[in-house]
């Protein structure tokens, strides 16, 4: 997989360009559908991390984003990560990505390993494609090991785990869904558990807080930098209703 990050102009390093202003005019443009999309994925979310606060002697880090030094000029931001959950133990790194798919929208839900893309078949007899949760979090899993790499730390396990919610279980159509940690709510305890007695006390607990930490984005605006990054990436190109205003700030 090719690099994600650009460590030597990353702003945490070199300081940030002028980019856009997040708040300004015509930025983000939302609808009620995606509304109603966000506080579905908003509230499986909200329950995912309640079970992981329960597995003990762990770091808990949930909605980290992450910018990874490559500036786009034609859209005006930073590229950025996100990513649901950094669970942080003696023994390994768990990478978490949510998926909410609705049981009365979907009729099965079919994929293959780490293929791009999964197969969605409707009630209607329709079936449409999605970006699959298990290539997405591939990518997450790729960003934490560069950051542990850039901090000299490179025999930490990571391991990348996709929850699937809202479906029924027996929707969800994969001969390989163990193979690729893919799991529910449900399950997804017991796996960590499981995972955790696998791998032996690394022994550098806090050497990966600190490092998975330090390049972690706070700036306040970053939800909205990232969706409008999400929304314009491929296109690489500024919508004219954004009045295009830049901001200087030299905060993370």
């Amino acid at each position: 997989m090719k690099s994600i990050f650009n460590f030597l102009y990353h702003p945490f390093i070199v300081g940030r360009v002028e980019d856009l202003d997040p708040q300004q005019k015509g930025f983000l443009r939302s609808s009620k559908k995606h509304q109603i999309r966000k506080e579905e994925g908003d509230a499986f979310e909200k329950e995912v991390s309640e079970v992981l606060h329960q597995v003990e002697d762990a770091t808990l880090l949930d909605n980290v984003y992450y910018e990874t030094g490559n500036f786009i000029p034609e859209i005006g931001v930073y590229e950025s990560v996100q990513i649901d959950h950094i669970l942080i133990t003696p023994e390994c790194v768990f990478v978490i990505e949510d998926k909410y798919l609705s049981d009365d929208k979907y009729l099965v839900l079919e994929f293959k390993g780490s293929n791009k893309t999964w197969t969605l078949k409707l009630y209607s007899g329709k079936k449409r494609r999605s970006m699959s949760g298990v290539f997405q979090n591939e990518r997450h899993r790729q960003c934490l090991v560069e950051i542990l790499e850039y901090h000299g730390i490179k025999d930490i396990p990571i391991v990348p785990v996709t929850v699937i919610g809202g479906l029924s279980y027996d929707k969800i159509h994969s001969k390989e869904l163990g193979d690729a940690f893919c799991v529910t709510k449900e399950n997804l305890f017991g796996l960590i558990c499981i995972v955790r007695e696998y791998y032996g006390n690394s022994g550098k607990y806090i050497e990966v807080q600190k490092a998975v930490e330090f390049f972690r984005c706070t700036d306040k605006d970053i939800e909205r930098s990232h969706l409008y990054y999400c929304r314009h990436f491929k296109s690489k190109k500024m919508p004219k209703r954004c009045e295009g205003k830049r901001r200087k700030h030299n905060g993370k």
